[in-house]
């Protein structure tokens, strides 16, 4: 077990510090933190140095506040810098392992707590150096800078791999509570490959942010769409093309503008510079066929919590796009993902009442999903997959029992994740962290 000392304005990042702290010693650390003393900006500086000098691990977080500035006592300050940046000096000067992160310049922050004047330039001149002195990670809420601390921490109580270790498959840390999603992807792929071959298949993937939807696309498209690819005796057999990212389009108001929008972009994936004027799908898969290519996947992402009616009717449209394709198996078979992104659930403050009347309607949402599938379901292929769950302990052990004898992994490893990711015997994660932990897993035994 290691000491880490967590070094940061306090005020401003109370709730940071929370997760960071719940997070640590999740991963059975010891932790040393102003909040097991005098929990102010205007903490004892003798103390906090201290403090550094008896931890083995520097964590430093860095908002957009300075912070108190020690006093010169006995000529302990005389350049006059705050603490957190004394802090940062200490453990640089008496060498430990030094963790940054930095709040992202994209982060939404109350104008309270952003230092301006003197205090702003000392921390832009102390956060220049940061980045240049250090692998520094970025984050932008609560959640996010706990995936970092984990994922930067994770890699601390694996062991080494052994010389001897046999190689893990290359997508294990996938493979995690997404059997159902992916049995029913396979059913459908199947089914409509072998009765309906050429015409575009959509499929919704949907969850919580957190959840890992790319993780899933990508699991099916290496595992059962390439299977389809490989199979010499299908519609379909040759190679498979990777898959292609398309932005989904919001930044406009009229819907005519959104549909050219998203054709130039289905376009610009199989030619930078189309110079024909004929955007229908029909002339988007003869491109295609000019890549080689026999299996396409195209993959979206949508988030819910920003999405108008507009939104919807650009989906609806998006499908009668596909839908209106001339059928042609010389030509590529489509395969079309919609990520839908739900924000993460999170318990009502009831301080904050206001936020009682935004509050992100997900039956709402998962009931449009239904209807748009089924009513598509005439002229496309329309698959709705049940909402990625959480991950519970009982999925990762099932994990460690498929892919234990093939890396050896040892039991205090097979601890100290499961232990790591689960406070509790019924506790829930997200696929992000499970994937994180098993992720590092994977490469250390590969």
């Amino acid at each position: 077990m290691a000491k880490v000392y967590i070094s940061s304005t306090f005020e401003d990042l109370k709730e940071y510090r929370a997760e960071v702290l719940k997070t640590l010693r999740r991963m059975q650390q010891e932790v040393i933190a102003m909040e097991d003393y005098a929990a102010a900006d205007e903490r004892p500086l003798a103390k906090c140095l201290a403090d550094v000098e008896k931890c083995d691990y520097y964590l430093g977080i860095f908002a957009k506040r300075y912070g108190f500035i020690a006093p010169n006592d006995n000529g302990e300050n005389p350049e006059g810098k705050s603490i957190t940046e004394l802090e940062y000096r200490h453990a640089v000067r008496t060498a430990k392992k030094c963790f940054i992160f930095l709040v992202h310049a994209k982060a939404k922050w109350t104008l309270e707590h952003v230092d301006g004047g003197a205090g702003g330039e000392k921390l832009r001149n102390l956060c220049e150096e940061l980045k240049l002195k250090h692998s520094v990670a970025f984050f932008e809420n609560e959640d996010e800078l706990a995936v970092r601390v984990s994922e930067a921490f994770l890699a601390l109580v694996l062991p080494a791999p052994a010389p001897t270790m046999r190689k893990l498959p290359p997508f294990a840390h996938a493979m995690c509570n997404r059997a159902r999603q992916t049995r029913h992807f396979k059913e459908f792929f199947d089914a409509n490959l072998k009765t309906r071959p050429g015409v575009p298949q959509i499929c919704f993937v949907q969850g919580e942010k957190g959840e890992c939807h790319d993780s899933l696309v990508k699991r099916l498209s290496v595992t059962e769409i390439k299977g389809a690819a490989d199979d010499p005796t299908g519609p379909f057999h040759g190679v498979m093309d990777a898959v292609r990212v398309v932005n989904w389009v919001e930044a406009s108001s009229d819907l005519e503008e959104l549909k050219k929008d998203l054709q130039f972009e289905l376009f610009r994936q199989f030619a930078d510079r189309y110079k024909g004027n004929d955007y229908t799908a029909t002339s988007l898969s003869k491109l295609a066929a000019e890549t080689q290519k026999r299996l396409i996947v195209i993959k979206h992402t949508v988030y819910a919590a920003d999405c108008t009616d507009l939104s919807w009717d650009l989906i609806k449209w998006c499908l009668s796009f596909w839908a209106s394709m001339e059928i042609d198996q010389s030509r590529p078979q489509f395969i079309i993902f919609f990520n839908v992104v739900y924000p993460r659930s999170e318990p009502i403050n009831p301080l904050k009442f206001w936020r009682a009347f935004t509050k992100f309607n997900k039956d709402q949402v998962k009931e449009k999903l239904k209807d748009i599938s089924t009513r598509n379901s005439a002229g496309l292929p329309c698959l709705l997959l049940e909402e990625l769950p959480a991950v519970q302990q009982k999925h990762v052990e099932e994990w460690f029992a498929e892919y234990q004898d093939k890396g050896d992994i040892s039991l205090e490893t097979r601890h100290k994740i499961l232990s790591g990711l689960f406070p509790s015997e019924n506790a829930l994660t997200r696929m992000e962290e499970v994937e994180i932990a098993l992720e590092r897993l994977v490469r250390a035994y590969g």
